[in-house]
């Protein structure tokens, strides 16, 4: 059991080594203290303890970074979906615009159009049409009303 430990933390500590680059920190009254374990070490009962006892948090705090991921997630999806849905009211948001614009174009033309009064009154109704669409598009049923 021992050797299994022996060779288990080696493993670790070879590839976190060679993994990342190593980062002394300050660990307070601890700081100064013998961190490798002897053979003799792991065989005391007190010390599987503690390594079982860490084992123990560490497990507990990947569960709760497990929940995080997981949240995080569900918040990605969510966001995607807002972003989604944003798109489109921006969509018609510039499609009433333009429908506005092109409407009020016709309508500022429609003074100069009287004397002719074959461009007049189809001018007036395409101006109509045009203000009509504009008006009754927050009412008509988009994409993104129904997701």
């Amino acid at each position: 059991m021992s050797e299994e430990i022996t060779k288990t933390i080696d493993t670790t500590q070879d590839a976190s080594s060679s993994a990342e680059p190593e980062v002394k920190q300050a660990r307070g009254a601890f700081s100064k203290v013998k961190r490798e374990l002897s053979d003799a070490d792991l065989k005391k009962p007190a010390v599987g303890r503690l390594l079982l006892n860490q084992n123990d948090k560490y497990e507990q705090e990947i569960a709760l970074l497990k929940d995080y991921k997981e949240k995080f997630h569900e918040a990605d999806k969510r966001a995607d979906v807002l972003a989604e849905r944003l798109r489109g009211v921006e969509k018609s948001i510039t499609e009433k615009s333009i429908l506005l614009t092109f409407g009020g174009l016709m309508a500022g033309f429609l003074p100069s159009l009287w004397s002719y009064q074959n461009f007049f009154w189809p001018a007036a109704i395409i101006a109509l049409i045009l203000f009509l669409f504009a008006l009754l598009k927050p009412f008509q049923k988009d994409e993104h009303r129904n997701k």
